[in-house]
């Protein structure tokens, strides 16, 4: 008896492991394999068949410019992004360094977001920046005049709008 509850105790600490390892394998490892699997077929949820089409679909991308554009726009938010966190986060580090009243609740207001859900953020955003949302009816309540801003209809100002979306 003093044998089985020594080797029970020794191996305690593995059975916690056991269901992350089943969780980590069929939510990661297993849809990973999978991914890398059909990047070789010509999948798609609207057909019924899977056709091996070997290196066809990276040589598509390659062949027809998609890839260098996205690669393009990619840089283009990531540097958006690193820019604007680091000039706002300066400015506003330099700004509310003095302990006065004001700059404790301006602190207060701008945590808020980092504990709020990031579900939430987005329902607020997507208020804020939808047709004739919050920031329109400001802007229009400001110049006296209906504004429709379609920050996120235009192709060229939705990206710069998503990276200070995601930087503040």
């Amino acid at each position: 008896m003093g044998t089985h509850s020594s080797l029970m105790r020794k191996n305690y600490p593995l059975a916690f492991l056991i269901p992350a390892g089943i969780m980590l394998t069929v939510f990661f490892i297993a849809p990973t394999i999978m991914n890398f699997v059909y990047a070789f077929t010509d999948w798609s949820a609207f057909k019924n068949t899977i056709n091996f089409n070997g290196f066809d679909n990276f040589l598509s991308l390659f062949q027809n410019g998609i890839l260098m554009k996205d690669i393009q726009i990619t840089l283009f938010y990531a540097i958006c992004i690193a820019i604007f966190q680091n000039v706002f986060g300066l400015f506003l580090a330099v700004l509310l360094e003095k302990d006065t009243l004001l700059n404790r609740l301006a602190r207060i207001m701008f945590f808020i977001p980092v504990i709020m859900s990031a579900l939430a953020v987005g329902y607020i955003w997507q208020a804020v920046l939808k047709n004739s949302g919050a920031l329109d009816q400001i802007l229009s309540g400001i110049f006296g005049h209906s504004i429709t801003t379609g920050l996120l209809a235009n192709t060229h100002t939705a990206i710069i709008t998503i990276a200070f979306v995601q930087g503040w």
